[in-house]
């Protein structure tokens, strides 16, 4: 296992399935999941502010348009 993932293991942020023939996932835990709206809000916060630094054109972006969803919304994972 990836040390990064080795990592996110151990806070419990990702539970491992693993299959035969060989097919290992990472799905995320509840723990992970709730970190979704935060990681959505700084993506959002750098396709809009950091757009020079993240597109090739330059141009700002909405998640929608990128993503193909809109943001994920704080909410009880539990």
């Amino acid at each position: 296992m990836h040390p990064k993932l080795v990592l996110h293991y151990e806070f419990k942020l990702i539970h491992s399935i693993s299959e035969k023939p060989v097919r290992v996932e990472y799905p995320p835990t509840v723990k992970g999941l709730a970190l979704q709206p935060i990681l959505d809000m700084m993506s959002a916060y750098s396709m809009k502010y950091c757009s020079k630094d993240v597109f090739k054109d330059a141009k700002p972006r909405e998640c929608q348009e990128v993503y193909g969803r809109e943001m994920a919304k704080v909410s009880s994972y539990t």
